[in-house]
């Protein structure tokens, strides 16, 4: 049965631009090599998400960007740990996303992958799961989600459990962060952007999800929310320990909506 789960994204949808699934991008590491794999690679958020309550960061925002929009992405990342492993898992067909084209440019079966970890339960990072008819795209993966995360969209969501239960219940693992990943992966809480917004770290890099929406105006002003922040304090000083903790431990960060090969820059 097809599953519905447009109301997730209703309004990320409305701000995305035309969806162009073109040739992912590659960053290569000295440890890993990272490939973003995106449902819609030409994409942008308008200025007035970061204007912030009564348009306090207006003027400052549309000087930083007279565009009007900041590019951006969104997609997710595909890391091989020795054996292949999502980091999300995008928009997904149902909801017109470009993941399969994705993919397919980077000959990655669907079925190859082992391992899947899940940064938080919004639409656009979880709706890829499932193919185009409802069922589980990545039937021989375990997904590891956050537990607080999990939790926190039940009762709100239906769709959100409905998207877990099309894959095996032993191949779905609700974690809590005193648990111990699989490959050397560790989770680190980020709350803010949704209670139980979750970055990993992969070696000298950390995948840290919707941490930032408008690097070009973030990176220079971490305590400009976006207005899809469910807690837009939370998610400032989120945004500003990923900034200190990529600067103290020397890391590269990646974030699911930062443009081209995601990297923060």
């Amino acid at each position: 049965m097809k599953i519905q789960i447009a109301a997730l994204v209703a309004t990320l949808m409305a701000t995305s631009c035309a969806n162009k699934a073109t040739q992912p991008t590659t960053a290569t590491e000295t440890d890993v090599k990272i490939i973003a794999l995106h449902d819609k690679q030409s994409h942008a958020m308008p200025n007035n998400l970061f204007y912030g309550q009564d348009s306090t960061y207006k003027s400052l925002v549309d000087s930083l960007n007279p565009s009007g929009a900041i590019p951006a992405s969104m997609g997710c990342f595909y890391v091989n740990l020795g054996e292949p492993t999502l980091f999300d898992a995008g928009l997904g067909a149902m909801l017109g996303g470009g993941i399969d084209s994705a993919l397919s440019a980077n000959n990655i079966n669907a079925d190859s992958i082992r391992t899947i970890f899940i940064t938080h339960c919004h639409a656009d990072h979880i709706g890829g799961l499932l193919n185009a008819d409802g069922k589980a795209k990545y039937a021989n993966a375990d997904v590891w989600v956050p537990k607080v995360e999990y939790d926190y969209w039940l009762g709100k969501y239906d769709q959100v459990k409905q998207i877990f239960d099309a894959y095996k219940p032993e191949k779905v693992h609700y974690y809590n962060y005193s648990e111990q990943m699989p490959l050397n992966v560790v989770a680190i809480p980020t709350p803010g952007h949704t209670p139980g917004h979750t970055a990993y770290r992969v070696g000298k890099n950390l995948i840290a999800g919707d941490f930032m929406h408008g690097m070009l105006v973030q990176k220079q002003h971490p305590e400009i929310s976006c207005q899809y922040d469910e807690n837009k304090q939370q998610a400032a000083e989120a945004r500003k320990n990923i900034m200190k903790m990529a600067t103290d431990s020397s890391l590269t960060v990646y974030g699911m909506h930062l443009p081209d090969d995601g990297i923060l820059r």
